[in-house]
């Protein structure tokens, strides 16, 4: 009897085990404002989908989430679908989070919030291992959706209180953001910088909006063209501009991780699926983002940040995010304030020497154990701490890189073997993206340049630049074909500087014609046959 009854306690012992590991979370946000699946850090770092786009595409844009909507027609049936998008998303390794489509600009009036019955269906899911949370509404605004915001939270509360609740808010002020904090358990504050925002508004209104809403934030980032940011965020104004280049694609998405966000969603995958530029551009990007992330998001940022260095119209600046034992450097260069002319154009041999001292708070223990690495492709690559003072570390920033990233950590830090695996791992692919991304830029600059010369300007001939671009990009391909990945990513990355010299030099010219319409940085290629319609048809001058 007694070893039937130690059986019995035994059995239900294992069965209230089983249970509590059944019912233990996958999702947990710690109050710094990480999100830990299953024990582990992740940020974050994916895309806005629409029902064409497949997993499979985000994936291999080295993304880790979907953004995906639900709809209201036909709950059922539309759980049904969302269903298969969680089986699609774990047969990729993606993340997913649920939309209850809400919000929004475009709306006339105040409109009706989701019932329970509605939501019940999607709700059913809660426990899909590809589940991360809930989003309750885009752009928005006090006076329409708070109520609608409310309801939802508070039904998903009641059914699913492991998932968090999500939203991005407008507003010109504190008051249209803080009503719907208590609703939205990450909230996610934006700008759209490119076309006509400046990296100090960029980095003035995620500072602020994170201060306003308090951690955990997100942030969606710019993947198309047209667009600006509101004027009355005091961020730059709403006009027509290009997709961001490579450079910029770089400052929209490491700015806000050095500031302290932690998630980033791109907006939108419809924008790279028909667009190759641009999906290069953010696989390469996503791909270091996908090493830096996990570590970033348990870090909180120093409480200072400084310009270190200055070089005629140039300016460096540093941000840092740290913990007890590790600390990630964010250097980031651009030249007269402005997004287009971010990068190594016209100063391509200066290097700039970022010194860390004093009572700053990237200030270096003494001791020879301490290393610092700087981060990304084709690998990480150790820096040298200068001998005469321990304090400082020589970065000497190769071609005024647009944003490099740097960790600072103890000598046998077992992450630096981890990230220069996964960095080498990944090079096959990436140094693939980078050829092919530097093709696409020679001819773009090649159109830019026929273009104008149509138009009428006289811009010099880019005999020797857009050799020196087509020459490294020749060497990229061989490269590859001799499976010397890491070269191929250089030199890809050489002709994309070339590159970029080019295009700032001729949307200097561009620039003349194209600022009374509102295009800030150069013309667009859609807008060449306005230009050219104006150029023959001039204004008279008391209209101008």
């Amino acid at each position: 009897m007694k070893s039937s009854i130690a059986a019995a306690v035994l059995i239900a012992s294992l069965l209230v085990a089983s249970v509590s590991l059944a019912a233990e979370p996958n999702v947990v946000m710690q109050p710094g404002g990480a999100m830990y699946l299953n024990g582990e850090p992740f940020m974050p770092i994916g895309a806005w989908c629409n029902s064409e786009i497949k997993f499979s595409e985000l994936s291999a844009w080295n993304m880790n989430t979907a953004f995906i909507g639900l709809s209201r027609k036909d709950p059922e049936e539309g759980a049904k679908a969302f269903g298969a998008r969680l089986s699609e998303a774990t047969d990729v390794g993606l993340k997913v989070i649920g939309y209850f489509g809400y919000g929004g600009w475009g709306e006339e009036k105040k409109p009706p919030g989701w019932t329970e019955a509605e939501m019940r269906p999607y709700l059913a899911y809660k426990d899909h291992p590809a589940l991360i949370g809930w989003f309750l509404g885009d752009d928005l605004l006090v006076e329409r959706h708070l109520e609608g915001v409310k309801q939802a939270h508070e039904i998903i509360k009641r059914i699913d209180p492991v998932h968090p609740t999500m939203g991005d808010c407008n507003g010109r002020a504190i008051d249209d953001f803080l009503p719907f904090k208590p609703y939205l358990d990450i909230t996610l504050p934006y700008s759209y910088p490119v076309a006509t925002g400046y990296p100090d508004w960029y980095e003035m209104y995620m500072t602020k909006r994170r201060a306003y809403m308090g951690d955990p934030v997100w942030t969606w980032l710019q993947a198309f063209n047209t667009r600006g940011t509101w004027q009355g965020f005091g961020v730059g104004g709403w006009g027509r501009g290009p997709t961001p280049d490579p450079g910029q694609f770089r400052i929209i998405a490491y700015l806000p991780v050095a500031l302290g966000y932690k998630g980033l969603l791109w907006f939108g995958a419809h924008t790279l699926v028909n667009n190759p530029e641009r999906a290069h551009q953010v696989s390469i990007l996503d791909a270091e983002l996908e090493q830096i992330g996990p570590l970033a998001v348990t870090m909180q940022p120093s409480d200072s940040a400084d310009t270190f260095a200055t070089y005629r119209s140039h300016s460096v600046k540093t941000y840092c995010l740290e913990n007890d034992k590790r600390k990630l450097v964010f250097v980031l260069s651009w030249r007269k304030n402005d997004f287009h002319t971010l990068g190594s154009t016209g100063y391509e041999n200066f290097p700039v020497r970022i010194k860390m001292h004093g009572d700053y708070d990237l200030t270096l223990p003494t001791g020879p154990s301490i290393e610092a690495y700087q981060v990304g492709f084709p690998g990480l690559r150790k820096m040298k701490i200068t001998t005469a003072n321990r304090s400082a570390i020589d970065m000497h920033i190769r071609k005024l890189e647009v944003m490099g990233v740097y960790l600072i950590t103890e000598a046998g830090d077992p992450l630096i073997e981890q990230w220069q695996t996964a960095f080498s791992e990944q090079l096959v692919d990436i140094s693939y993206n980078m050829t092919a991304l530097a093709e696409l830029q020679i001819g773009k600059v090649k159109g830019i340049h026929e273009k104008l010369v149509e138009l009428g300007v006289e811009v010099p001939e880019p005999a020797e630049a857009l050799t020196a671009a087509e020459e490294a990009h020749a060497r990229a391909v061989k490269a590859r074909q001799d499976l010397d990945y890491e070269f191929a990513y250089k030199q890809g990355a050489e002709a994309l500087v070339q590159c970029r010299a080019l295009q700032t030099a001729y949307m200097r010219h561009a620039w003349n014609m194209a600022a009374k319409y509102g295009t800030v940085f150069y013309a667009l290629p859609t807008m060449f046959e306005k230009l050219k319609e104006d150029a023959r048809n001039p204004k008279p001058e008391e209209e101008k």
